[in-house]
């Protein structure tokens, strides 16, 4: 019996750990992800992904960069000394995201921003991307409109199609199809042939084909690197959120 809740220690601690990780992928992806789109308005970049939040300063402005909404008037961030007045922002700030820009934030109060809600913040934070970078995606399969992570995936098999050590058997996921850089590397080829030499490329080159990939897509095509290296190819199974902020 000892044996047995040791084991279960262990194994709810090796759980802990993965997604500790996970979310520390996320909170490094997510905010780069933001700070490109405020950079796009010249508004200042966030530094932490979970405080900067709290005024609804920064979702406002993120709300106008995205969406080209009305800024609404928010109370200046000097002048906010108590939690009602921040509380007044927030509540004008989520009416600029849920209301001007219609994007749906699951469940989403106020108080989460003001207390830092780290699964909350992530999970509004999700919910834009997907919004802006990924529902737009429109793809026809056999049952008819795909929904938005199917349509991403969809897409991605047409444009991998037939590559070598990509398809067959083709991608299937948004996280261990990624770890060898040989899917990444064969979307950079299929837009500009010029950009990668994919035939002396070898799949057993995991940090080598990954790195490059993301180095071009940045350069070359001007895709910021939401995620690293590591990211793909030091951990068993790759964060699905970064990796689908990444490739939309």
């Amino acid at each position: 019996m000892k044996s047995i809740r040791r084991d279960r220690r262990k194994s709810v601690g090796n759980a802990e750990v993965k997604r500790q990780d996970y979310d520390a992928s996320q909170m490094k992806t997510f905010t780069k992800w933001v700070n490109t789109q405020l950079k796009r308005k010249k508004y200042e970049p966030i530094g932490d992904i979970l405080a900067d939040w709290k005024d609804g300063i920064k979702l406002a402005q993120l709300s106008v960069a995205l969406y080209g909404v009305k800024m609404r008037k928010l109370k200046k961030k000097a002048k906010l000394k108590l939690k009602p007045q921040y509380m007044d922002n927030i509540s004008v700030a989520m009416t600029m995201l849920e209301k001007d820009a219609k994007v749906k934030t699951n469940f989403l109060k106020g108080e989460h921003l003001y207390d830092g809600d780290k699964k909350m913040i992530l999970g509004m934070v999700w919910a834009i991307i997907l919004d802006h970078a990924i529902k737009g995606i429109s793809v026809e399969d056999d049952a008819g409109t795909a929904t938005a992570k199917e349509g991403l995936l969809l897409w991605v098999q047409k444009q991998t199609k037939g590559y070598r050590d990509v398809d067959p058997p083709g991608v299937r996921n948004f996280h261990t199809n990624w770890k060898d850089g040989m899917a990444l590397s064969a979307l950079i080829h299929k837009f500009d042939p010029s950009l990668i030499d994919y035939d002396s490329l070898d799949k057993a080159n995991a940090k080598e084909n990954t790195a490059n990939a993301i180095k071009i897509a940045e350069e070359k095509l001007g895709i910021p690197a939401y995620l690293d290296v590591e990211d793909l190819v030091d951990v068993p199974r790759p964060d699905e959120k970064i990796v689908m902020t990444y490739i939309a």
